[in-house]
């Protein structure tokens, strides 16, 4: 390998985690042992934040100055900062790449760097060819590269000469050709038009991010082109299953409820959605990913919190958790029924039985009705495998503790009534309360409990 692809290298590696910091060991083992229908699925890159804006500050320049377009700045706050704060809509799930490599999704107006890991680490708003000179799909490479290009205008152009470098070159003062002839990625002199379809087939970009990837991409660099519309990813940072979607800006008939929902069942999710809440999306898209499983509420027991691959996820009158950490968290056992396909939470003589989908459960020899039924991913080869979610008031109660939830702090608190007195008679045993991590994910037993 020359130095110059060693060099290359070392500099995409540098700019992902300039751009985006790297995580810790701790967070990669997570992610590594997540379970998996999680782990398939696109992982986050970025995150939702939220900007207060300065007294005659543009929109433009909060967006240009964070990295996205103003288009998506304006899709993400329809209503402007009437509450004070703009929401900056940085959270992507880039589909899987090549290393070193370049993704470009035309519906979502972005353009993802990949490092020598085949990871995503960077994202660039970008502009794409207007509606009748769509920039084209499929896999390419960067074939030549200018600093300071003279623009030879085509036919549509209509100009008669070579346009030199300069404020009038639309080509800016970087180009990035692709092996498609007529088509490369550029800087720009009119960088309003980023995230806008706007141009005729090429790809523009903020003059600073174009002189980023001009530094690190070489000739022979793989450039791939595809248009999607429907986004789903999941977030090990907010333990949140996403949905996103894009307009159809090119009408090839994307955003359909049934293209929708085979990919939410392909995800586990089948069922799950609200259908009048997903047509909503498909009508209105927006872009900014929604929450479908996994919110910003915490989960503690006993004061401590307990990590869980998805998060509180609110559902009628209760939150759904995952059953599993819930168990263990509260020293008590799961086991399943293959059969039925129904689960039991146990400890000692209280106990809670639920299936998924059914509105009522068994908790101690009495019928309950659930506030929430709970819900299991579906798409696992066993229901071991499965992630069945319970409705933790009902799960809590009848295991004998008490839930109430802080809204405020975004908290659920459950309270073992027999937590003091148990860690008394004792003292040598784990606390109930122990923090787990996604990757210490409990084990479902397979124990008919159905006599």
């Amino acid at each position: 390998m020359s130095r110059e692809c060693h060099w290359r290298r070392a500099a995409i590696t540098g700019l992902c985690l300039l751009l985006f910091p790297a995580v810790s060991s701790a967070a990669i083992q997570a992610a590594e042992n997540l379970p998996p229908l999680l782990k398939s699925l696109p992982q986050a890159l970025g995150k939702l934040s939220y900007y207060h804006p300065q007294k005659k500050e543009g929109r433009f320049s909060i967006a240009r100055r964070n990295g996205i377009s103003l288009r998506s700045l304006s899709l993400a706050n329809p209503r402007g900062d009437q509450s004070g704060e703009l929401l900056l809509p940085k959270l992507f799930f880039p589909p899987p790449g090549e290393p070193n490599s370049l993704l470009l999704n035309l519906a979502e107006r972005m353009l993802y760097l990949y490092d020598e890991k085949g990871q995503p680490c960077a994202a660039y708003p970008a502009a794409i060819g207007r509606v009748g000179w769509e920039t084209p799909t499929g896999s390419f490479k960067i074939h030549q590269k200018r600093k300071n290009p003279t623009w030879f205008p085509p036919s549509w152009a209509k100009l008669e000469k070579p346009v030199p470098p300069g404020p009038e070159n639309p080509l800016g003062d970087r180009w990035m050709g692709l092996s498609v002839p007529g088509y490369g990625l550029h800087a720009t002199n009119s960088p309003a038009s980023v995230g806008r379809a706007a141009s005729h087939g090429c790809i523009r970009l903020y003059p600073e991010h174009a002189h980023d990837i001009y530094s690190r991409v070489s000739k022979g660099t793989r450039v791939k082109i595809i248009y999607e519309t429907i986004l789903l990813g999941y977030s090990p940072a907010n333990h949140a299953i996403y949905l996103a979607v894009q307009p159809d800006i090119y009408r090839k008939g994307t955003n359909t409820p049934a293209r929708a929902k085979a990919m939410l069942r392909q995800a586990g999710l089948d069922g799950f959605v609200d259908e009048t809440e997903l047509l909503h999306l498909l009508k209105s898209p927006r872009g900014v990913p929604i929450a479908l499983l996994g919110s910003e509420f915490s989960l503690q027991v006993n004061g401590l919190s307990v990590a869980t691959p998805l998060g509180p996820t609110m559902r009628g009158r209760d939150f759904l958790v995952p059953a599993a950490p819930l168990a263990a968290a509260l020293g008590a056992g799961l086991s399943v029924e293959p059969l039925s396909n129904s689960f039991r939470m146990q400890r000692e003589k209280k106990w809670f039985a639920f299936s998924p989908n059914n509105a009522t459960a068994q908790g101690n020899g009495s019928i309950l009705r659930l506030a929430a039924p709970p819900f299991q991913l579906v798409g696992c080869k066993t229901p071991a495998a499965a992630m069945p979610m319970v409705p933790v008031k009902a799960a809590g109660e009848a295991l004998g503790a008490s839930v109430w939830v802080d809204r405020r702090n975004r908290v659920i608190h459950i309270t073992d009534k027999d937590y003091f007195a148990r860690q008394q008679a004792f003292p040598n045993r784990l606390s109930y309360g122990q923090c787990h991590s996604p990757c210490d994910y409990p084990t479902i037993n397979l124990i008919p409990f159905m006599q």
